[in-house]
């Protein structure tokens, strides 16, 4: 920041400057490879639960903050968004596809995009998917405080009434942030039915023709014809580049989950139990 905005960016930034104005200017970045505004919808969605429990969520936040689980995911994601901005060669052509897809037009048939190094493009949706798995029980948390749970809990085992996806048999459900932690990822995703606008993001960034396609080694791109297919499945090139350039933005959101984490839990008193405030 010193380097690129030298007077404007203070000799001693304070914590709110070095967590909120690189990430304004990351916004701006992300904007326009998301034009359904899925990114700040979900983000307005998501942030307004906390806003109703301010001293809940930041107890909560500085007890996690320090933990090196928080510290490594977010590390990850940093990495891979900054990563996937490196890599605009292999995506940008398909911005039109996004584009049209905003707007509700058609794709033209036989639409074909130059394929990249699909193996580290296959590589880099891979982690993707799992550091957005790793991110989940954050907003987990922050739902079950909106709720008035404790940030742990998702319901008691003892509880009959106790709340659980009606997507998910009551066997595979589970009642706290560890067993979450632990789940499959059909479980993890199960549980943003209470997120309506960030589960529709979700789909978009991980396209479930697309992973099942590129999840074996197996797969195979067809060069005359711009399809990737495994085992009869097809699925057009730019579908998948499509898809990785939502979870460019999608990790932009993760970023900005754990700055609000990491700014909420820096205003939280331990001695007095107290939350200071944003002033």
């Amino acid at each position: 920041m010193k380097r690129n905005f030298e007077d404007l960016w203070p000799d001693s930034p304070s914590a709110l400057d070095r967590h909120t104005v690189l990430h304004r200017i990351l916004y701006m970045l992300v904007s326009s490879i998301d034009p359904e505004g899925a990114y700040p919808k979900s983000k307005r969605d998501t942030w307004s639960r906390t806003f109703k429990k301010e001293a809940e969520f930041a107890k909560c936040a500085h007890s996690i903050i320090a933990k090196p689980e928080f510290i490594a995911a977010n590390k990850r994601a940093s990495e891979q968004f900054l990563n996937l901005l490196r890599s605009n060669q292999e995506w940008t052509p398909a911005l039109t596809v996004v584009h049209l897809r905003a707007i509700g037009a058609p794709i033209p048939q036989g639409w074909q995009f130059p394929a990249g190094r699909i193996d580290s493009l296959r590589d880099a949706y891979r982690q993707n998917f799992e550091v957005s798995c790793q991110m989940l029980p954050l907003v987990i948390r922050m739902q079950n405080i909106a709720e008035g749970r404790d940030s742990e809990i998702i319901r008691a085992p003892a509880d009959a009434q106790g709340w659980g996806p009606r997507a998910l048999n009551p066997r595979d459900q589970v009642n706290n942030l560890n067993q979450y932690a632990k789940a499959r990822a059909a479980t993890k995703e199960a549980y943003l039915d209470r997120h309506t606008l960030l589960r529709y993001y979700w789909n978009a960034a991980f396209n479930r023709d697309v992973r099942n396609s590129i999840a074996h080694a197996e797969f195979d791109y067809t060069m005359h014809d711009g399809m990737i297919s495994y085992k009869g499945r097809e699925v057009p090139y730019y579908t998948f580049t499509e898809a990785l350039i939502k979870q460019i933005s999608l990790l932009a959101f993760w970023l900005d989950l754990c700055k609000l984490f990491k700014i909420y839990g820096s205003r939280w008193d331990p001695e007095k139990e107290n939350f200071l405030g944003l002033d």
